[in-house]
């Protein structure tokens, strides 16, 4: 079980959640690489995400979750696989509801979905309402930046909130393995 964010980042991780539920997008630290996201549930939220990121809503988002429970209503009660004992990240790529909209979902009929261990987007998710949007803090096309400086120079201006606290200490997004076709999708 992941400890609770020390309380210094108490208050940043309370005011980035209270954005979030706002309607805003903001930054956050994952495992390895800086993520932009915004309530799942708010769809100008997430039309404004994939415009602010030049992302085309085809290709869909990652849902990051502090637990299983509060992906019900996107992907029912889902029985996610055991992570590869490596301690590196995976997304996992499960069937959706009908009615998941293809903002969340793209072109496809299933859902990338992650239950993060890292505690800075754990409390996020949890105080956001159990579930936020994800995807890597960079412009479509581009690399991400790998600092916290950078990626507030990226973004200055254009997003509702950031929660300043470190990265996971891995080096790279998470791998993203598809349990339909049974295909990692990145490894």
């Amino acid at each position: 079980m992941t400890a609770r964010c020390p309380r210094p980042w108490r208050f940043r991780v309370l005011k980035t959640a209270t954005a979030i539920r706002r309607g805003g997008v903001v930054l956050y630290p994952t495992e390895g690489v800086w993520g932009v996201g915004c309530d799942p549930r708010n769809p100008k939220a997430l039309e404004r995400l994939l415009k602010l990121k030049r992302r085309p809503a085809s290709k869909g988002l990652i849902l990051l979750a502090h637990a299983q429970s509060p992906l019900a209503p996107w992907v029912g009660r889902p029985t996610l696989p055991t992570p590869p004992q490596d301690g590196r990240a995976t997304t996992w790529v499960i069937p959706t509801r009908l009615g998941v909209s293809p903002l969340l979902r793209g072109k496809h009929r299933s859902l990338a979905v992650r239950i993060t261990e890292h505690a800075p987007a754990r409390e996020l998710a949890a105080a956001s309402g159990g579930v936020i949007t994800s995807t890597s803090a960079n412009l479509s096309g581009f690399p991400t930046p790998r600092t916290r400086w950078a990626v507030q120079r990226l973004w200055r201006g254009r997003v509702d909130g950031f929660l300043g606290a470190p990265l996971g200490g891995q080096n790279r997004p998470s791998r993203i393995f598809d349990t339909v076709s049974k295909r990692w999708v990145r490894d």
